[in-house]
């Protein structure tokens, strides 16, 4: 048998049709993610003493590449219909991770609040 009559298809997938092409939303989000992450570049190359310091803060950057994160992850097509156990599967994740986070900054308060 030879791979032209057999029944393996590489291109497969069970996660539905391929996503469509970046739409006006998602290139906005690239552009703030780009804009931010040069905003976080010009602030850390101030702190290193490259250029002279533009910036006191790198929150602005994070807050665009937050910003342009949501933008760029919007839906880009249709999706399927997940079953219970994968809808239980991604509760559980998002309470494990919820979890995780909250240990960690427990531990960044627990220890900025000793020293």
């Amino acid at each position: 048998m030879s791979y032209r009559t057999s029944s393996y298809d590489p291109r497969a997938t069970t996660l539905g049709p391929p996503a469509r092409p970046y739409n006006r939303t998602q290139w906005f989000g690239v552009s703030l993610d780009t804009v931010g992450a040069i905003v976080i570049g010009l602030y850390w190359a101030g702190q290193v003493g490259w250029i002279e310091p533009v910036l006191g803060s790198p929150a602005p950057g994070f807050l665009l590449l937050g910003a342009g994160a949501i933008l760029l992850h919007s839906r880009r097509g249709p999706g399927r219909v997940m079953t219970r156990a994968e809808q239980r599967q991604g509760l559980w994740w998002v309470f494990g991770s919820l979890f995780v986070g909250g240990l960690i900054v427990a531990a960044i308060v627990l220890i900025a609040g000793v020293s």
